[in-house]
Parts: C-alpha cells; sequence; structure tokens
C-alpha cells in the first residue's frame, strides 16, 4: 500500500513537472510570437512609409497602398488589407524601433498598439502604455480608458501625489537598476511668492504638501521654467546641506 501511493505521489510529481515544461514553453512563444507580430507590422510600415516619402505624390501613396495589398492578400490572405497596411503605416510614424521594443516587452499587442497609435499627443500615449503595462489592460479596457479620458482627469486631479507615487512604483519595479537607490519624486508646489519642493518618496507614509494644483494642463514652457526653477532650489539646499 505505501509502495503505492509513492509511485503515485511520483506520477503527480512527474505531471506537475511537465504541465510546467509545456505551459512555460507556451508563454514563451506566444511572448516571441507577439514580438514578431509587431515588428513585423511595424517593418512592413516603414517600408511602405519610406516609399510613399521618395515619390512625395499623396494620390500615389493612395494607390500604391492599395495595389500591394492587392498582391499581399493573393499571397498571404485576407489579414493584409487595405486598411491593415494603413495601420502598419501609422505604427511607423508614431513609433520608434525602441518604443515597439519598449511596448513588447510590456507585453502590449498588436490590437494594444492600434489604439495607442491613435492618441496624438506623446505624453498621453506614454502614460497609457505604461498603464497598460502597469495594470496588464486589455485592448477593450484602454479603449474604455481613452474614451474615458483618464489622462485628462489624472492630470487635472487635485491629488499629484497619487499619480507622482504611481510613476515611481512602476519606475522601482521596472526601470531600477539592482545598485541604484528607490527613487525620489519631486512634487513644485508654491505657498504666496515662495517656491519649495516637497520630496515624495515610496513609503506610504511620506508627508506630502499640496499648495497649488492645476484645473488645466500647463503650459509647457511654464513647467520648464518651473522645473529649472526647482533644481536651482535643490541645488542650493544640496550644498547648505553638505
Amino acid at each position: 500500500m505505501c509502495k503505492e501511493k509513492t509511485v503515485l505521489q511520483t506520477e503527480d510529481t512527474l505531471y506537475s513537472d511537465v504541465c510546467q515544461i509545456i505551459d512555460g514553453a507556451r508563454t514563451r512563444i506566444a511572448t516571441l510570437l507577439n514580438t514578431e507580430v509587431c515588428m513585423t507590422n511595424w517593418y512592413v510600415g516603414k517600408r511602405i512609409k519610406e516609399d510613399i516619402l521618395y515619390n512625395q505624390r499623396a494620390e500615389y501613396g493612395k494607390q500604391v497602398v492599395l495595389n500591394l495589398s492587392v498582391k499581399l492578400i493573393q499571397r498571404y490572405g485576407n489579414g493584409w488589407s487595405e486598411k491593415k497596411l494603413r495601420h502598419c503605416i501609422r505604427s511607423a510614424e508614431t513609433f520608434s524601433y525602441d518604443d515597439i521594443v519598449s511596448a513588447t516587452q510590456r507585453q502590449l499587442t498588436w490590437t494594444h498598439l492600434k489604439s495607442l497609435m491613435y492618441v496624438k499627443d506623446p505624453v498621453e500615449r506614454q502614460f497609457y502604455a505604461q498603464m497598460c503595462g502597469i495594470e496588464h489592460w486589455d485592448t477593450r479596457t484602454l479603449d474604455d480608458k481613452i474614451d474615458q479620458q483618464l489622462y485628462q482627469r489624472t492630470a487635472l486631479s487635485r491629488k499629484p501625489e497619487e499619480q507622482m507615487l504611481l510613476y515611481l512604483r512602476y519606475l522601482n519595479q521596472n526601470e531600477r537598476k539592482p545598485w541604484e537607490e528607490s527613487p525620489i519624486g519631486l512634487i513644485l508646489c508654491s505657498e504666496g511668492n515662495t517656491e519649495h519642493i516637497e520630496y515624495l518618496m515610496l513609503d506610504d507614509n511620506s508627508p506630502i504638501k499640496v499648495a497649488q494644483y492645476y484645473t488645466q494642463l500647463p503650459d509647457k514652457k511654464l513647467l520648464a521654467e518651473k522645473l529649472k526653477k526647482a533644481i536651482a532650489i535643490a541645488r542650493e539646499h544640496y550644498k547648505k546641506e553638505y
């Protein structure tokens, strides 16, 4: 009886180990396939874009895409429609090679990229891409968040420390090197005519004081000026401390 029990345990262990091997292989294959799909579509779009740009004629470009689609469908099937090719071109116009690599590393799919490539503002697009990686959004969720203008609502939030904390956590989990310390955020605030800086750590108990918030997105020039001033203040603070 004891021998039979041992045999069953051995068979269960064998079954579990083999399942892990198969599941691991499937995951790696799916990841590799997704990367190849995204890169292939980007390269196709890049090549078509180059051909159209060289000829510099809009009507020529439309005809090129249509003719190419007809030939590709004959050889590879309906997956290469004119609409698909235009998505490929758009991806090459919107993303760099590094953007595609980064997206696939976050496990974003081609359908994610199709949604993101039509978000015009680069900062907004990066926001949604990062959120997809952090929250593991499927494409439907991503589309819903874009439709609901999550970026705009978050950007206008009265709690900028929450936005910064989310971003710091992303950096800490995905970008920090083994030898680096946890990232620190700087929140620019004002009281009267005095500018000061609050340090935001990953510690949830970190005291945060926000004296000013925007009800609309600040002008980039203004933001650059505030950042420059903040750096100057931080340097002065550092000199006094050390």
